[in-house]
């Protein structure tokens, strides 16, 4: 079974408030393999799932539920090597659930998975949105709404060659923990305390999304930094992302750039005016490595939804 990972384009924060949001699937893939074993071996002496984490929260859901699951291993592979930041947690969710449909026969639609994912996450004080679950679910660049519940490619529409993706939590002390961050925000009342920011956010993203069906670079490169200003304004952005965003910016040939996560803190993403200009691409990947960033896309690629290959 394999899956890609993902980065928010735009709509983090704002989908926590019925906004929409842009995803993007990225690779290098995750991976897992699923083996049959001893029946008497539990899932947690072998697991390599967090017991608290969603993956984990989903096999112990298919055993209250009277599912004899124990006879299946997991073996997880993570391109992140543990740094975390491109969807490592919903990749184990998904892929976990894709194994057990096929042994217990649930249905594959998006929509139940997501649905799934919610309500195991209902005991947290600030269940996350899960919109990340459906963009790596279904692949490419999708436009999100979890109101309306709909999901819809627009990977054809844009020439998403101008976009490199670098991942910056290899940096010591550089990830936010997300369910740390987002019980914090619930704990300051963030939802009811920022609806000028939240209305904000989720124009902008409308903004974007507009921007990307018409195939306007410059535009949407605005957007992106407006919505990391609109973010920074309010300390929602780290003083490492803050900086590494106003280096980038100054560069030559960079239309956009933001930040992606908790924080703005696990990705950074760069918009080029010019696809083709390779000279001036290259000199914008060099001081993103000069800073410690690592370079996960040189120009975004079309990527698979999940996907599983039976041995």
């Amino acid at each position: 079974y394999d899956i890609p990972g993902k980065v928010f384009i735009l709509g983090e924060y704002s989908v926590l408030a019925d906004g929409a949001a842009v995803i993007a699937t990225v690779g290098p893939r995750f991976g897992m393999r699923v083996f049959r074993r001893d029946a008497e071996c539990s899932f947690f002496d072998a697991g390599p799932f967090h017991p608290k984490s969603p993956a984990a929260r989903l096999v112990d859901f298919a055993i209250r539920q009277d599912h004899d699951v124990t006879d299946l291993a997991f073996g997880f592979e993570d391109f992140c090597c543990g740094k975390g930041g491109l969807g490592s947690s919903t990749a184990q969710f998904a892929l976990v659930y894709l194994a057990l449909a096929g042994k217990l026969g649930w249905e594959t639609r998006w929509q139940k998975v997501w649905k799934l994912y919610r309500e195991l996450a209902g005991s947290s004080v600030f269940v996350p949105s899960g919109a990340d679950l459906i963009g790596q679910w279904v692949g490419g660049v999708n436009v999100v709404d979890l109101n309306q519940q709909q999901c819809f490619d627009v990977f054809p529409v844009f020439d998403w060659s101008r976009l490199l993706v670098f991942s910056a939590t290899g940096q010591q002390g550089r990830k936010v923990a997300t369910h740390e961050h987002l019980s914090g925000l619930a704990n300051t009342g963030f939802l009811s305390g920022q609806s000028g920011l939240l209305r904000d956010l989720k124009n902008l993203t409308n903004e974007a999304v507009g921007a990307i069906k018409n195939n306007q670079p410059m535009r949407l490169g605005e957007v992106m930094d407006e919505y990391a200003d609109s973010l920074s304004a309010v300390s929602l952005e780290s003083s490492e992302t803050k900086a590494d965003r106003a280096a980038l910016r100054n560069m030559s040939g960079v239309i956009g750039v933001k930040g992606c996560g908790a924080m703005q803190s696990d990705v950074l993403l760069v918009l080029m005016g010019a696809s083709q200009d390779f000279e001036t691409r290259k000199k914008v990947v060099d001081l993103a490595l000069s800073r410690g960033l690592e370079l996960v896309e040189d120009s975004l690629t079309f990527q698979m939804g999940i996907s599983c290959q039976k041995n």
